[in-house]
């Protein structure tokens, strides 16, 4: 399996889709995404199943974490 030896995977937001979030998941691993430092961003990084988000404003993400953990 060529993904047997990684332990997660980071993505790039701008190249992230639904389809390749589900594979990692298939496979068994976090996902990782970056940079999300906008509501659309967000919003694609969770429909994608990221374990993790990353942005450069971490007091910010976490309000919008917050805000749909919430709804």
């Amino acid at each position: 399996q060529a993904l047997g030896s990684l332990d997660a995977v980071s993505a790039d937001v701008r190249s992230l889709t639904p389809g390749f979030g589900q594979q990692i998941r298939e496979a068994g691993l976090p996902l990782l995404v970056f940079t999300c430092n906008t509501r659309r961003t967000v919003d694609l990084a969770l429909r994608a199943g990221a374990s993790g988000i990353m942005s450069d404003r971490p007091g910010w993400l976490a309000e919008q974490l917050s805000e749909r953990s919430v709804g």
